[in-house]
């Protein structure tokens, strides 16, 4: 079928969700694996990856299946470590004062977007990283865990995460 020009992009996806008797989220999900499964190899020279479908289709997701469906925490998962990534990136270039390519920005506003999206709406897992915050024995963590943990925390609070190895 052609689509019209004016069409906006969800409604395509909601049709495509109307032709679909059952198991909606299974054949999203075998959608989304076919294409990754099979997209030519671009070469992305990217200092961080952009989301591996576009923000709104994320954001489609989640309000067509809610926040506790399983394709929505796959969602979350690539949105999270995007997030990660990019705000790593910038922080490691931030005394260079590197500037971000028109597509590098694109790139991180699209994550950011839907970073806000999810988190608006996933607000539940707040509530671990914060205990995990004030309650792990840090002595059990490796290394590269702790950075991961300090990164989540400081882009989710904005503020310094500190565990100590008492």
């Amino acid at each position: 079928f052609r689509l019209d020009k004016k069409q906006k992009k969800t409604e395509v996806l909601d049709f495509l969700y109307s032709l679909i008797d059952k198991n909606h989220e299974n054949e999203f999900f075998k959608a989304m694996e076919f294409d990754l499964e099979n997209r030519l190899d671009d070469n992305n020279n990217s200092p961080f990856a952009p989301l591996k479908f576009p923000a709104f289709y994320y954001c489609w997701i989640l309000s067509k299946f809610g926040a506790y469906a399983q394709i929505t925490n796959w969602c979350f998962n690539d949105i999270l470590e995007k997030r990660v990534n990019a705000d790593v990136f910038i922080q490691q270039h931030h005394q260079q004062n590197y500037v971000l390519s028109e597509q590098l920005e694109n790139n991180l506003k699209e994550i950011c977007d839907a970073f806000k999206s999810y988190s608006n709406t996933l607000n539940n897992w707040y509530d671990e990283i914060r205990r995990l915050h004030d309650d792990i024995n840090s002595s059990l963590m490796s290394d590269e865990f702790r950075e991961f943990l300090k990164s989540i925390w400081e882009i989710i609070n904005g503020s310094n995460f500190v565990l100590s190895r008492d």
